[in-house]
């Protein structure tokens, strides 16, 4: 009884080594290299992220600078008619200014008219 107790032992003993040599080669075999190119492709993964980030914040930093720049444009441009819009305003006022005086206030010369007829 002894001996196959030792025989089953022996058997167990070299079952579980060769288990073991299995699980080993498996893991060398398989599972290393599927874990590595699990890695790389999450570096890619993260190298890909990075790249978009960059350009999305590159895209979002032109269209700021655009919109900037025409707004600046745009002001400018409603500057420049507001100041043409006041120098009208002024020199219309100042016609109609020049009107008044000329005229005495009476309508639009008619005391001229008078002075004149009167001189003649």
């Amino acid at each position: 009884m002894l001996g196959d107790s030792v025989g089953l032992d022996g058997a167990i003993t070299r079952l579980a080594e060769a288990e073991e040599k299995r699980w080993t080669r498996m893991v060398h075999d398989n599972i290393l290299p599927t874990a590595s190119r699990i890695d790389k492709a999450f570096d890619a993964l993260e190298n890909a992220i990075g790249g978009l980030r960059r350009a999305v914040t590159e895209v979002l930093t032109r269209t700021f600078e655009f919109v900037q720049k025409t707004s600046e444009r745009h002001i400018f441009a409603l500057r420049c008619i507001q100041q043409q819009i006041e120098e009208q305003q002024q020199q219309l006022d100042s016609e109609n200014a020049n009107d008044s005086i000329a005229g005495n206030g009476d309508g639009g010369g008619k005391s001229e008219t008078i002075e004149k007829e009167k001189k003649n």
